[in-house]
């Protein structure tokens, strides 16, 4: 009854989920760009359990039970991957203090509302680089990224930030710059795997094939999830082991080089507005 009660709430929660970027700029610009290039290869995903007065705390069972969810997400891609010839390897690591492994880091507001302002994006990078400079001393993500990048030998890093929001609202926003000046990343608090998966692949450029608040073209997003109902981007309410990665998603995420002209376009005439 209490796994029907928690999949039910997840259905609820899983259509405020937003990807916010810092230009206006179509999805195609998301290809093969910043620290997330191509989904293939070495990747890490490191994550940084967060805490704030609008969050609970986490307990060793939380991060090991969300563990668990992100070992089912990444298996799932890696088997998806080999399935296309692909070679993809996930590291999974998150920060480790010397008294606790969360990092306290309180935030003004709601996420989902102050992402909507003008300046919202930049507010949240600034909590984010906050979150960094406490954990780490280093002075922002970028600078964890780049401290990631040498400890692993590894290009591709995706950083997390998990925030625990058990049986309240779920949220998952991935942030992008489009451009080459700052760093992707990901603030999380659903522990489902198909979440996992959607999000680590729109960081690798993939776009949501389904209508979501970072669109703008209902129409066309219909027809896309219509045309592949069984996509990882276009379903985030299904069992992730009922879906797959469909054309437009191996392309946007560097696993083909060519897509149909037409399909690209419905991806291009829903430009981002965020």
């Amino acid at each position: 009854m209490k796994a029907k009660y928690f999949f039910i709430i997840f259905l609820m929660s899983v259509f405020v989920f937003s990807s916010f970027r810092l230009r206006n700029s179509g999805d195609a610009e998301g290809r093969n760009r910043n620290v997330c290039k191509k989904l293939q290869g070495n990747v890490l995903l490191y994550f940084i359990w967060t805490e704030s007065r609008q969050s609970y705390l986490w307990s060793p069972f939380d991060i090991n039970s969300t563990l668990d969810s992100v070992n089912v997400s990444t298996k799932w891609m890696e088997e998806q991957a080999a399935k296309n010839g692909i070679n993809l390897k996930f590291t999974v690591d998150y920060f480790k203090g010397d008294t606790t492994n969360t990092v306290y880091q309180n935030f003004n507001g709601s996420l989902k509302k102050v992402l909507q302002k003008t300046e919202g994006v930049e507010e949240v990078n600034k909590w984010t680089d906050r979150i960094v400079k406490t954990a780490t001393t280093l002075k922002n993500r970028e600078r964890l990224i780049a401290k990631l990048r040498d400890q692993y030998n590894t290009e591709s890093v995706v950083l997390i930030f998990m925030v625990n929001n058990y049986f309240k609202t779920d949220f998952s926003y991935s942030l992008n710059t489009l451009s080459d000046n700052d760093v992707e990343y990901a603030i999380i608090s659903s522990k489902h795997p198909v979440i996992f998966a959607q999000e680590i692949m729109h960081l690798f450029g993939a776009p949501y094939l389904h209508f979501h608040p970072s669109t703008s073209d209902k129409a066309n997003r219909k027809k896309l999830s219509e045309l592949f109902p069984l996509d990882i981007m276009s379903s985030p309410e299904r069992n992730l082991s009922m879906l797959n990665i469909g054309e437009i998603t191996k392309y946007y995420v560097g696993w083909t080089e060519d897509i149909n002209k037409e399909y690209d376009k419905l991806i291009k005439n829903s430009r981002a507005k965020f």
